[in-house]
């Protein structure tokens, strides 16, 4: 129960019921911020609004979560933004972290500096750092791969390499290895092992498999093309 503690909100059972000297946190919903108890007063600024939100944090700070067990397991992590149903909801340590929509993020641990916002964004990432991903299931099957981005629906969906760019619904969504470049409705959409390559265009090198190496611009350019 707080005895020191300053400025706090708490509404729920068991919410907040750790703290004792934290100051300005605010715990809405059952469990929410249940065991958190820093060593010594100071200004947490913690926002946990859901079931269980927040529920194993016991000395992080700055961090927004909003959504039944958003940022369920954070204990130590700092200036993370889980937003959605088990947004975050493995993420133990890491830190400076955005997860907006159910599922974004889900299975996050350990890794930092991550953006997902979107349905199932990112979800199956546990320690991959500084990927950005921005739509339905986008980037939502590498776990360790760090430095991608990808904007539109599926796109990068199993995205197996680091240092990936794709931008539109369903570009290098089949990607597993290779640093490729693909803007545009489905460009490199079958692309699979082929690396190296720039698809620029809607449906830009769409049947290319393992083809390496290629520039493709334009609409359905290098239409042929499969593996060279």
């Amino acid at each position: 129960a707080i005895t020191t503690g300053n400025l706090n909100v708490a509404i729920g059972k068991g919410a907040m019921q750790g703290n004792t000297v934290g100051d300005r946190n605010v715990a809405i919903g059952a469990n929410a911020l249940n065991v958190y108890n820093p060593s010594t007063n100071e200004d947490s600024y913690n926002v946990a609004i859901g079931l269980n939100s927040m529920i194993a944090t016991t000395t992080g700070s700055t961090n927004t979560a909003v959504g039944g067990l958003s940022l369920g397991a954070n204990t130590t992590g700092n200036a993370n933004v889980a937003i959605g149903y088990i947004a975050l909801e493995a993420t133990t340590t890491g830190s400076t972290n955005t997860a907006v929509g159910q599922e974004a993020l889900q299975k996050n641990t350990t890794a930092s500096g991550n953006v997902a916002v979107g349905y199932q964004a990112l979800e199956e990432n546990t320690s991959g750092e500084a990927n950005t991903a921005v739509g339905t299931n986008c980037l939502d099957g590498p776990t360790t791969r760090d430095n991608n981005t990808a904007i539109g629906y599926q796109a990068a969906r199993a995205a197996g390499v680091s240092g990936l760019t794709a931008v539109g619904r369903g570009a290098l969504t089949a990607n597993t290895t290779g640093w490729n470049t693909a803007v545009g409705y489905l460009a490199g959409n079958a692309a699979t092992t082929g690396g190296s390559s720039v698809y620029l265009g809607a449906e830009a090198g769409l049947v290319v498999t393992t083809g390496a190496s290629n520039t493709m611009i334009g609409h359905q350019a290098g239409k042929g093309a499969t593996t060279s």
